[in-house]
């Protein structure tokens, strides 16, 4: 496989001038391949995306020239080949069905098939069998979006990012983007398909929206969505240290079972969320009432515990695992 050194030393036998991919195989970027004498081909082949190659001046006395950027398992793009003034008696093969800038095949010899894809330019090229060009199929932009495409009302706590779910619907991203509003806040985790948003301490309003960036720089956004933060205990109330004192839950953590007492004299509203906002029960303890949670319907994770009294509201917090 060798490639024309420094010194002018050619290739003229073995299995031509090669560049291939292998063991994941790169892009190639800036390739010349100039004035070589070889019995075999000149390839640079299945190397993903090629940029800048230059093949000029090479006479191959019996086989073609192959540019290829499609592997075994995807399709790529070719941008800037020039293929020129080269003599090549078995044909010119060149593919990159991912499309690309424009390349040229110009002022060659030879004979045999002439094979492209429509963004290739054919100048000027004399004996080949020239077939008509390959179209390129439309591109495939990137998509991603939230899954769920709504969310609802969100419960600030501060230890807690905000976990959501993503799904690709089209394209092949290679990087998704998380942002709020008008600033990206991360990059999502692709592999699992998960966007972690640090829950800001604000009550208000939130506009979240996903940018999804393919190999060749395309960006495509997805839907807004508003998430709706607002804290359990919005200002501090008279009478917050007393439902502190008065009010338990335990075991804390919880697995299999839990409990929530009540050791004052005041009736009391309860209700129980999890951290996206979603209301688990809604029930009120009477005076002195010890009352078990039914937590063996619940997800693992934080739950919040709302506990409205005559005089006060408070949220206590149960972690279930």
């Amino acid at each position: 496989h060798r490639i024309n050194s420094p010194t002018g030393y050619p290739s003229v036998d073995g299995e031509g001038i090669l560049i291939q991919e292998c063991c994941g195989g790169t892009s190639v970027n800036g390739a010349v391949i100039t004035n070589n004498l070889t019995r075999n081909y000149i390839g640079v082949y299945k190397m993903r995306d090629v940029f800048d190659v230059i093949i000029k001046n090479n006479q191959l006395f019996s086989n073609s020239i192959q540019v290829t950027a499609n592997t075994n398992n995807a399709d790529y793009t070719l941008n800037n080949v020039i293929i020129d003034s080269n003599t090549a008696v078995s044909g010119i093969l060149v593919n990159g069905t991912r499309g690309g800038t424009p390349c040229f095949i110009r002022r060659n010899i030879g004979t045999g098939n002439m094979n492209r894809p429509c963004h290739v330019v054919e100048q000027n090229n004399t004996g080949f069998n020239i077939n008509v060009c390959t179209q390129v199929p439309a591109r495939q932009l990137p998509m991603a979006e939230f899954l769920p495409t709504t969310l609802d009302t969100l419960i600030y706590f501060p230890a807690s990012p905000l976990v959501l779910p993503v799904q690709i619907t089209n394209g092949d991203p290679i990087r998704i983007e998380l942002w709020e509003g008008t600033t990206k806040v991360s990059d999502v985790d692709i592999f699992a398909l998960r966007a972690s948003w640090p829950i800001p301490s604000r009550n208000q309003d939130f506009y979240l929206k996903l940018r999804a960036i393919d190999q060749d720089s395309n960006r495509v956004w997805g839907s807004t969505v508003k998430v709706r933060v607002r804290d359990l205990v919005l200002t501090p109330t008279k009478g917050q240290d007393e439902i502190q004192q008065h009010f338990s839950v335990f075991p804390n953590p919880a697995t299999s079972g839990a409990w929530l007492k009540n050791n004052s004299t005041d009736l009391a509203q309860i209700e129980v969320f999890d951290i996206t906002g979603k209301s688990l029960m809604k029930t009120q303890l009477e005076a002195f009432q010890t009352l078990s949670l039914s937590v063996q319907s619940w997800t693992s994770g934080l739950k919040l515990i709302v506990v409205q009294t005559k005089t006060a509201r408070h949220c206590l917090k149960l972690q279930l695992n």
